[in-house]
C-alpha cells in the first residue's frame, strides 16, 4: 500500500475505518497535482494533500475516485469536503470486502440483490414475484 500521511492515517482512524479495511480499499495520500490532473480532477480540483478514496464498481474495478483535500475549496460560501472528477458518473461503490460478503451470502455476482434484515430476498425478478403472490408485504411486516 501506497503511505499514507499521518494526518490522513489519523482522519481514517477517526471516521471508524480499520486500516486493513482502508487497504484493502486503496486508500492513499496524494500530494502532487499531475497525479490528480491524471485522474480527471480539474485544475480547480487539484488541491493537494489529499486523501485518494477510490469508488469500487459492482463488477469490482475502480470506476472512478474522489478526494478528500486537506484544505477543501469554498464553493458557494460552503467548504466542498470532497471532490469527484469534473464530469464523472455516479459509481455505486461496492468496496472488495462488500463484494466478497455478497457472493457468499447470495451465490450472485448481480446487483441489485434485495434483503430484508438478515434475508436475502434476491434480486428485481424474485421480489416482483412475492409481490404478484402476495407474499412480499408480510416479510417486510405490512399487512
Amino acid at each position: 500500500m501506497d503511505a499514507l500521511l499521518t494526518q490522513h492515517a489519523s482522519l481514517i482512524a477517526a471516521s471508524g475505518i480499520a486500516p486493513d479495511v482502508a487497504e484493502a480499499r486503496g486508500y492513499r495520500s496524494v500530494t502532487l497535482k499531475n497525479e490528480l490532473a491524471r485522474l480527471g480532477f480539474s485544475q480547480s480540483q487539484r488541491l493537494v494533500p489529499t486523501l485518494l478514496i477510490p469508488v469500487h464498481t459492482v463488477h469490482g474495478n475502480v470506476g472512478t475516485y474522489q478526494h478528500r483535500p486537506d484544505t477543501p475549496r469554498i464553493v458557494k460560501g460552503k467548504s466542498l469536503k470532497y471532490e469527484t472528477p469534473s464530469g464523472s458518473r455516479m459509481v455505486l461503490d461496492v468496496p472488495p470486502a462488500a463484494r466478497q460478503w455478497l457472493v457468499s451470502a447470495t451465490g450472485r455476482r448481480t446487483v441489485p440483490q434485495v434483503f430484508v434484515g438478515e434475508r436475502t430476498i434476491g434480486g428485481y425478478e424474485e421480489l416482483r414475484a412475492l409481490d404478484e403472490a402476495g407474499e412480499l408485504a408480510a416479510i417486510v411486516g405490512g399487512s
